[in-house]
C-alpha cells in the first residue's frame, strides 16, 4: 500500500510539474510578445528536449 501511494503522490507531482512548465512557457512567450521580441529565445532551446512522461 505504500509503495501504491508513493507512486501515486509522484504522478500527481509530475502532473503539477508539467502544468506549471507549460504555464511558464506560456508566460515566456506572452513577455516576449509584450516586449516586441526584445528577450532572448534562451528559454526556448532548454525546452527542444522537454518531454511529459505519464505512467
Amino acid at each position: 500500500m505504500v509503495i501504491q501511494e508513493r507512486d501515486r503522490v509522484i504522478r500527481d507531482l509530475e502532473e503539477k510539474v508539467a502544468f506549471l512548465e507549460a504555464e511558464n512557457r506560456e508566460m515566456h512567450d506572452q513577455m516576449d510578445y509584450f516586449l516586441g521580441g526584445e528577450r532572448s529565445n534562451s528559454h526556448l532551446s532548454s525546452d527542444r528536449h522537454a518531454q511529459i512522461v505519464y505512467r
